[in-house]
Order: structure tokens, then sequence, then C-alpha cells
């Protein structure tokens, strides 16, 4: 190499090249990331007004992602024409949510003129039409450790517990032993028919993930696990970088502007 070409590599100008076009590559690599943190930054500030907490998403590989799985088991009994589901946390009365109750139904039947929903240590009562008539819990009475519930032939509501077979009296308030010899018919699980199956299920899996959520961890980096949060510190520093750089270009073009 001659000496004019070692001097050419060596000189300011040349060093001044080098490090823009090092400065650009950069701002080129950071572009991304500054695009990604201005856009989610933006909805973040403003995820009242859109409505970002309340809004869900359902796409199936992003959900996946998440690990809200679609396959979550549903617990459904049969009432008259209708079905009571409970999926997750979740109870249904065909499509509709039902108050939240105090765990999933072990049965559900029509007693007495009302649907009544039985969980471990509730009862739920309904009109024939899915309104909300009362809630008994222990404190009305109701005993504890239900497993099973069903009816007697005259409508009467019978449950069964660690004490044995109960059965109510009209007002659902007074509870007394079972006869080993009553007839009993038995809520028991049975499946939903397979379209209000596969609508509970989307709704659950879309129910789990709100945008609001998506947008936080895209802006934190979270969405890409624990590395994702690495790497979007190292585009902080990157920016910072760029902003450290961009001033020693700015300096050294105006000390040789001067010169």
């Amino acid at each position: 190499m001659t000496r004019r070409r070692r001097n050419d590599l060596t000189s300011p100008r040349s060093n001044r090249r080098a490090f823009r076009r090092w400065h650009r590559y950069c701002g080129f690599s950071a572009a991304l990331f500054v695009l990604a943190l201005a856009t989610t930054g933006l909805m973040l500030n403003h995820s009242a007004e859109l409505g970002l907490g309340s809004r869900h998403i359902g796409f199936a590989p992003l959900l996946a992602w998440y690990d809200i799985e679609g396959d979550s088991e549903i617990t459904s009994f049969s009432l008259a024409e209708s079905w009571v589901s409970c999926i997750g946390d979740g109870t249904f009365l065909d499509r509709e949510p039902l108050p939240a109750l105090d765990g999933c139904p072990v049965g559900a039947v029509n007693s007495v003129g009302m649907w009544v929903v039985v969980t471990a240590r509730e009862l739920v009562l309904l009109t024939e039409g899915g309104e909300l008539i009362e809630r008994l819990g222990p404190a009305a009475g109701v005993p504890g450790g239900i497993s099973a519930a069903g009816i007697r032939p005259d409508g009467a509501l019978v449950v069964d517990t660690p004490a044995g077979s109960l059965v109510a009296d009209r007002e659902l308030l007074q509870w007394q032993l079972l006869g080993s010899d009553a007839e009993v018919t038995w809520s028991r699980p049975a499946t939903a028919p397979p379209d209000l199956r596969d609508e509970l299920l989307r709704g659950y899996r879309g129910h789990g993930l709100t945008v609001e959520r998506f947008v936080q961890d895209l802006h934190s980096g979270r969405l890409f696990g624990r590395w994702g949060i690495y790497v979007m510190d190292g585009a902080a520093v990157l920016l910072l970088t760029l902003v450290v750089s961009g001033l020693a270009l700015w300096r050294r073009g105006s000390t040789f502007r001067r010169t």
C-alpha cells in the first residue's frame, strides 16, 4: 500500500466518512424499534379512549403463543331445552353468562317451577327464562360438599352430600335425609351441541388476551419472553448511541466548517 493510500485511510476526512457510515447503519437498524416503540407508546397513552382494555384478541396462533389453550374442559348439564355450561371460571346458560358462581355447577334441575343451578355450596335460582331470582348459600342453610343434584318425581330438589342424600322443602330452606328407597332423577354431565361448545371455546380463548396486554408486551419486549426484554434494552442503548454519535457528527462538522 502506498504512503498516499495509507494517509487517506487515516485522514480525519476518511474517519468522518466511516463514522457517518456507521451512524447510518445504526440508524437503519434502530428504525424498526423506533417505529414499534412510538406506535405502541401512543396506543398505551390513549388506551382508555381506544378501549384496549375491553377489546380481546381471538387470533389462534397468538393465543397459543400466550399458552391460552382452546381445548379447556367444558362441563355441561341439560336443563329443559337449554344448557348450563362451565368453562374456566365462567358459567353460561346457553350463550349468556351467569353471575359468578362459587365453583362450577354439579347439577342443574327444574324444581318447583324454577331452574336451580347447584354448585358444591350454593343454589342459584333462575326463572325458566333464565333471569336471576335468588342465590342461596350456607347462610341460608344450604348444605356444604354437594357433589350431585337431582329431583324427586314431585319436583323436590335433592342433593348428594357427605352426610347422605338430602331433600329440600318447597322453600329450599329445610333439608332432611332422603329415604334409601326414594326415586331420584339425577342431573348428569352431558355433551352440549357442537356449535355451542365451539362458541364457548372461542369466547373463552378470546377473553383471555386483551389488546392492551398485547400492546404492553410488545412495547416492553415481553411478548418474546425473557430475551425480548434484553432486545428492547439493546434497542434503547442503540438509540442513545445514535444520539451521542449524531451530536459528535454535528460538532465535528461545525468544527470543520469553522476551520
